[in-house]
């Protein structure tokens, strides 16, 4: 266990300074962008000592109309996309997977998902785009790092999970990743429950509340 901590926390070193090179990479072209998931839960410290939580990809979000050109910038400085199913028909791909362009891995090795959007929405509902999202994010650190808010990072996790019907693992995982988020920011479940509410999902909120306690 001492040797796989250790592993993992020299991992997240090298994941956190390229998730910083990537967001400050996009701000000098003028795109901004938010750190999804694991790369929100590092930087932000919800975990209490690194190496805690895993994460083997960047999941950025950057506005509808900036992802084209965030992925050529990512393709000028040599991520590569993956290799695998591209020719798969957009029909057949997962709606979680229609959210994020393909993804691309660097020369580090770590891959980076450039993410269009954050929820998948009820067609009557009222979508919550990238302004709304950017317009309560937080800053962190010297310069300008910006984060996600508690309440959208928790929803983000919690509708991953069991509207994306991820994996028993993965599900498991994001238990973890609100419990330390909700022990930090004790409100993220309070705007969590009024943003699914809005969304369409006035019920997941509540069942990962019940599944953190």
């Amino acid at each position: 266990l001492r040797t796989q901590a250790e592993e993992w926390a020299a991992r997240e070193l090298a994941y956190l300074r390229e998730v910083r090179q990537l967001i400050g990479l996009l701000q000098a072209q003028g795109i901004p962008s938010l750190p999804l998931k694991g790369a929100a839960l590092m930087l932000a410290g919800y975990y209490p000592q690194p190496g805690l939580r895993p994460a083997v990809d960047i999941d950025l979000l950057v506005a509808p109309e900036d992802v084209q050109a965030a992925d050529a910038i990512l393709a000028r400085y040599e991520y590569r996309p993956l290799p695998g199913q591209r020719k798969v028909r957009d029909s057949q791909r997962l709606p979680n997977q229609r959210n994020h362009l393909w993804p691309r891995r660097g020369r580090s090795g770590i891959v980076v998902e450039l993410h269009h959007r954050a929820f998948q929405v009820v067609a009557s509902e009222e979508e919550v785009g990238f302004p709304e999202l950017w317009g309560r994010a937080r800053s962190i650190g010297a310069g300008f790092l910006p984060l996600p808010s508690p309440g959208d990072l928790a929803l983000h996790l919690i509708h991953h999970s069991m509207v994306d019907l991820q994996s028993g693992h993965l599900i498991l995982r994001t238990l973890a990743d609100l419990f330390f988020l909700v022990r930090k920011s004790p409100e993220s479940f309070d705007q969590a429950r009024r943003l699914a509410a809005q969304l369409g999902f006035p019920g997941i909120v509540p069942l990962a509340e019940q599944a953190v306690h």
